[in-house]
């Protein structure tokens, strides 16, 4: 390969945070107008390596040895002033999150203005207007001028995305660097940011490096795939080598943990022929903000031991409908009840006695759980608030039910920050559980966890809900872990359910089209490999 055809060249990276080396003498190459995948799990070293090329490591971090070309400029031997030039202008980036990654104060007009001017101080004002109109009309960005003038807070989370994409690409960079740019949003949402990025790129010239876990975008977006594992890489080869070709035991592994079609979970299905009452009965269940409405006629009933998924875009009304479920928003009409029981008008003493029967796991496991508590006294703590053990029974039955999800002894007594997010998502499950609740909301359990760690939880999900018999609300915006997991699959759309029925009967005979739009953006990484 020539030098002229390769934009962004690593060559014997090593990097170190403090005196811990994390990224192991690794080497790759970018061609000019490629796009170059980067997959790993949590702690592999991706984001790392990305935020090398950029100049953008924390401060406790250091590039130790190799060398980082762009555009045959080395720029591990840059200055921070001299790296301030290039970034925006030669090299660029895409954020996971871009509710924290614009500033909330800030205009968006504003922002992407401040991006522009960097590189062109002598530009008109009315010139830079211009100029962030048509950035936001190339990103799909209904309405620009109007856009202007919000605040990040004031648009959809999509719609955040394409604006962070427009400040990246706003003064025609070499190399878009993309750090897990759709893990937060939905399939279809997902599905139109990677075509944006695409054709983006395409149309500017653009080479791209996208850091991610998700082997589903890869396939759907790279040419080539760069896999690596604790700092070092383990393969590399075209996206369509990996998928039908692997070599190595752990890119099988990462393959085999991805849910295929038609793949269900271990254990037996649930029975609908048998009659039992359900455990919990949503009836014209309605939610208004204002004069908004977001819940509008929603109908459920889930049975012990049943697992009913709920899947739908960002704006949906998926997390109103499981919080209003378990009474953290007030209903605006309709019930919910709970054995038989009007959970949502229920008061004090039995209010409280109810609550023991309905439990929820978060999203993000960290912010959930109090980071000073040991993890024993954290899942001990819900038997102790009900009353149901004194302390030291507690911590014993907490024990017990720590050592049943692989958290053995030498667990007991850390705090949070010092297990992974898969080991604390597994504290929050216990959490839920050791009450033996009628029903447990999950609310995105996994999104934020790794491929291979996702199947461990959903695998120790399904295990404990056969031992408790609880039932299951499972908020999804991955439509193939849905398949996968669920015994029934609810579709919302604007807040009403357009589609309820089984796994086969969602995904082999759609009937709304919105289920077929979010059936359809389903990525797939054996469709074109």
């Amino acid at each position: 390969m020539t030098q002229s055809a390769t934009v962004v060249n690593v060559d014997g990276l090593r990097v170190a945070y403090g005196g811990t080396e994390v990224v192991h003498g690794v080497s790759f190459q970018l061609r000019r107008g490629s796009r170059l995948g980067v997959v790993g799990e949590s702690g592999s070293g991706k984001s790392t390596i990305a935020r090398a090329i950029l100049g953008l490591l924390p401060s406790e971090g250091r590039v130790t040895d190799g060398r980082i070309t762009l555009l045959g400029t080395d720029v591990v031997q840059r200055t921070d002033k001299e790296m301030n030039d290039l970034r925006g202008r030669v090299v660029s980036l895409v954020f996971q999150d871009p509710l924290t990654s614009l500033d909330p104060v800030k205009r968006i007009g504003k922002q992407i203005a401040e991006v522009i001017v960097q590189h062109d101080k002598k530009l008109p004002r009315p010139e830079v207007r211009k100029r962030c109109v048509t950035l936001l009309n190339e990103v799909g960005v209904n309405d620009a001028e109007r856009r202007l003038e919000q605040y990040p807070h004031e648009i959809s989370g999509g719609m955040r995305q394409r604006v962070l994409i427009a400040i990246a690409i706003a003064n025609q960079p070499d190399v878009l660097i993309a750090d897990e740019p759709t893990t937060a949003l939905d399939v279809t949402t997902q599905a139109q940011v990677l075509d944006l990025l695409k054709t983006t790129a395409d149309r500017h010239g653009m080479s791209v490096i996208l850091v991610t876990h998700d082997l589903g975008v890869v396939a759907e977006f790279c040419d080539e795939v760069v896999v690596m594992k604790t700092g070092e890489i383990v393969e590399t080869g075209t996206a369509r080598q990996l998928f039908s070709a692997p070599r190595e035991d752990y890119t099988r592994h990462l393959l085999d943990c991805i849910p295929r079609a038609g793949d269900r979970r271990p254990g037996p299905e649930f029975d609908y022929q048998v009659e039992t009452e359900p455990v919990v009965r949503v009836t014209g269940l309605r939610k208004q903000y204002g004069r908004t409405t977001v819940l509008e006629d929603v109908d459920l009933a889930i049975h012990a031991r049943e697992t009913v998924g709920i899947v739908g875009e960002s704006g949906a009304g998926k997390s109103t409908l499981a919080r209003t479920i378990i009474r953290l928003e007030t209903p605006s009409g309709g019930t919910v009840e709970l054995a038989g029981a009007d959970f949502g008008r229920a008061r004090s003493k039995r209010l409280r006695e109810l609550r023991r029967d309905i439990q929820m796991v978060f999203q993000d496991p960290f912010s959930s759980l109090d980071p000073h508590m040991q993890i024993q006294d954290i899942v001990a703590q819900p038997l102790i608030v009900h009353g149901l053990a004194d302390r030291a029974a507690a911590r014993t039955r907490a024990a017990a039910m720590l050592d049943g999800m692989g958290l053995g002894t030498e667990y007991l007594e850390r705090v949070p920050r010092n297990l992974s997010g898969g080991q604390r998502q597994r504290v929050a499950i216990a959490r839920a559980l050791i009450l033996g609740p009628a029903l447990t909301v999950l609310d995105e359990p996994i999104s934020a966890l790794d491929v291979s760690v996702r199947a461990q939880v959903l695998d120790l999900l399904r295990e404990e809900q056969l031992a408790l018999g609880t039932a299951y609300l499972f908020i999804v915006h991955d439509l193939a872990v849905a398949r996968y997991f669920c015994d029934r699959i609810a579709v919302l759309f604007e807040g009403r359910i357009v589609e309820y029925g089984t796994p086969e009967d969602l995904f082999e005979n759609p009937v709304h089209p919105h289920t077929k739009r979010l059936l359809g953006a389903i990525p797939d990484p054996w469709r074109n490999n």
